[in-house]
């Protein structure tokens, strides 16, 4: 079993070829660790986000052999306003593309040394958080490691992202999509290169990342996320973030970025990774004066085509199921997220308590679709508008169980119980 050392990300700069080879070591295809797990995305993002935080790196060794790898920062709040908690979270909680557990050979028994020291409290904490993509194997062994250790958890479906597994030829790929769908996309293609040149041009080079930097920001303020206030040139952290990292994701190789032009007129662009034989679109956005031509799902076109010509085989949408990316594909994975208490008293408390709110949502949701079953039964109108509402309800009876509610929305939701 390894040893648990906690390191400063600086302190770990000598060992960043090691972490990296770690974070690159395959597993199965979409399941492989994305460039969010390399060390450098790491350092940017602690120096980025976390500085004013409490943060480590547990690292695990045996033989001066590097077996395991957990970069985190401390996180406090008061659980229902009351207990002060202090919650170990692997760093890539912040903001990552596909994440999980770093170990060497994927071995998941060497999350048993990450739990002993837990037990052991070595370090200060009331609950530990992490994330995985889904795997019934790989979840089956934590969950008997944590059982092993007495220890309660809790594992929720955090995020369902989709991906396209790709052919050697584009148009297998084409000739899967919903026809009308697909017509769509190419006749809008071809109807903008009636009025000009269009061509996907891809930056990954050092010498390329000024240009492509530029590129992206200036579609960013044409694009609708500017006036919703989503975009990266909204968010000064996120600028920090790309402005810090995109010079090493290209200097280490891993830059692929994207960007569609109809003539001299950037409209479209891709802010992509390929790490671990996977293709990460971590950002992509489009110019609102081409938004007729459907530029979002042009560029998808054009990247798709140029993935299946240079053999890469997974093609990650991330972020959320969302519809239009799911016009591209029927295939998700999910990101499983993983609490672990204490057997502290605050640890116990916080448990109990989120296990009480789970019980009293689900009561509320049985109770609530009780009621519209029987309206249903005794009413004949059945339109959209009553559809939408029964929908309306049914989605704000579901809060999270880690969202966290104030004393008096749970005193309210103990009175519908009683009524």
């Amino acid at each position: 079993m390894p040893t648990i050392k906690i390191r400063t990300i600086h302190e770990c700069e000598k060992i960043k070829s090691e972490w990296n080879d770690l974070a690159s070591s395959p597993r199965s295809g979409i399941q492989n660790l994305g460039a969010s797990s390399t060390f450098e995305w790491t350092k940017v993002l602690i120096n980025n986000h976390a500085s004013d935080k409490k943060n480590g790196v547990l690292i695990g060794e045996k033989n001066n052999k590097i077996l395991l790898i957990f970069p985190y920062y401390e996180k406090t709040y008061r659980y229902l306003n009351i207990i002060k908690t202090r919650s170990i979270e692997q760093i890539q909680e912040m903001y990552a593309s596909r994440n999980g557990l770093i170990l060497a050979n994927n071995n998941y028994l060497h999350v048993d040394a990450l739990l002993k020291f837990l037990c052991e409290n070595k370090i200060q904490w009331d609950t530990f958080v992490f994330s995985i993509v889904s795997n019934n194997e790989h979840e089956m062994e934590i969950n008997r490691l944590i059982d092993g250790k007495n220890l309660k958890h809790i594992e929720d479906a955090y995020i369902e992202s989709p991906y396209l597994k790709l052919p050697e030829n584009h148009d297998h790929l084409m000739n899967k999509l919903d026809k009308k769908f697909r017509y769509n996309v190419i006749s809008r293609l071809k109807r903008l290169k009636t009025k000009g040149d269009v061509e996907l041009k891809v930056y990954d080079s050092s010498s390329q990342v000024e240009e492509f930097i530029s590129i992206v920001y200036n579609i960013e303020k044409k694009s609708w996320k500017e006036k919703a206030g989503t975009s990266i040139t909204t968010n000064q952290k996120q600028e920090d973030f790309y402005n810090n990292f995109t010079r090493l994701a290209a200097s280490n190789g891993w830059l692929m970025g994207f960007v569609i032009f109809h003539g001299k007129n950037p409209m479209a662009y891709s802010y992509g990774l390929f790490f671990n034989g996977v293709f990460e679109s971590l950002k992509s956005s489009f110019s609102d004066d081409f938004k007729q031509y459907g530029p979002g799902n042009i560029i998808k076109y054009e990247i798709t085509r140029y993935l299946c010509a240079h053999g890469i085989k997974y093609y990650d949408l991330l972020g959320v199921k969302d519809s239009m990316k799911m016009k591209w594909t029927s295939k998700t994975y999910t990101q499983k997220h993983y609490t672990i208490f204490n057997k502290n008293i605050k640890g116990r408390a916080i448990y109990s308590a989120i296990k009480v709110k789970k019980f009293i949502n689900n009561t509320i949701l049985k109770k609530q679709n009780s009621e519209d079953n029987y309206e249903s039964a005794t009413t004949s109108v059945k339109n959209s508008d009553s559809n939408t509402a029964h929908n309306s309800q049914t989605i704000l009876a579901m809060p999270l169980v880690t969202t966290y509610i104030d004393n008096v929305e749970f005193k309210r939701k103990i009175r519908m119980l009683k009524n």
